[in-house]
């Protein structure tokens, strides 16, 4: 008779716990890649929502001259006088348009690019204007181009980063 009895562990036994272990080790690690990424998502979003709130204010700020805020968006060279330089007189046009030129280049040294729209379905009626914030290769515009935030009727693109509000 054969009194042997195993002691101890056998290498195929700790190669199976090894792989066991580097599989949940794995996907734990593409766990948190994706946490990462949801995060810095948020972070992008919130971002944007502060121009648009930064936009609207303004916006509300300027009810009567929204078309001369507007034509700052429309122009990549639009001049506009700096009404906080004490030897300026300013206008309420040109208060609205520095108060858009300001909120443009806030968004555009934060990676954004922003632009005011009429609001899809409101042209004939009472015009109404959205403001759009858009980053990475996302256009702040709406239209049938591929890159465009939304479409002419207001909804999203695919695969588009961007956020569009409703605003006066």
């Amino acid at each position: 008779m054969n009194n042997r009895y195993q002691q101890g562990l056998g290498l195929v036994e700790v190669m199976v716990s090894l792989l066991l272990l580097a599989i949940a080790v794995l996907g734990f690690a593409a766990l948190q890649m994706r946490a990462v990424s949801a995060t810095d998502e948020g972070l992008v979003r919130s971002r944007a929502a502060s121009i648009v709130a930064s936009l609207s204010e303004a916006m509300r700020d300027n009810m009567d001259h929204l078309d001369e805020m507007k034509s700052v968006f429309d122009s990549s060279s639009a001049s506009v006088v700096n009404c906080l330089d004490n030897d300026t007189v300013c206008n309420p046009e040109t208060m609205a348009k520095y108060a858009a030129k300001e909120v443009k280049n806030r968004a555009t040294a934060e990676d954004f690019k922003v632009n005011m729209v009429i609001c899809p379905g409101t042209a004939s009626a009472q015009k109404l204007y959205c403001a759009v914030v858009a980053w990475g290769d996302t256009e702040a515009a709406l239209g049938s181009s591929s890159s465009a935030c939304a479409d002419s009727h207001g909804i999203y693109n695919k695969g588009s980063s961007c956020l569009i509000m409703e605003t006066y």
